[in-house]
């Protein structure tokens, strides 16, 4: 889906929903942004990765991964779930809003 943007007089067009987000958490320590993004890199093209300084409820890190142009976001994200970062197995899921769009594009 495009939409036209007009910025400074010059319109432009902005492609919709060109990225998917993933949470992630179970990850060592040591790693911070730089050593996710490189995790991530080898799957599909990356466009940011962060890393909450504060603990999910459970009292462990997470973070978020957002990818360009992901054709299968499904498949993405069983792959990364399957991931082992130093002896620890990443959980990975699709956020929760973009779980309830996948839903409603596959009952069309």
């Amino acid at each position: 889906m495009k939409e036209e943007v007009e910025a400074n007089g010059l319109e432009t067009m902005v492609r919709l929903q060109d990225f998917t987000t993933f949470f992630f958490s179970n990850f060592p320590n040591e790693y911070g942004e730089v050593e996710m993004f490189k995790v991530f890199q080898s799957w599909a093209r990356v466009k940011e990765v962060f890393v909450s300084r504060r603990l999910n409820k459970w009292g462990r890190r997470f973070g978020f991964v957002r990818f360009f142009d992901v054709r299968n976001v499904k498949w993405l994200e069983s792959e990364l779930d399957q991931l082992y970062v130093g002896n620890r197995k990443l959980y990975v899921n699709v956020l929760k809003y973009r779980r309830k769009q996948m839903e409603a594009e596959s009952f069309e």
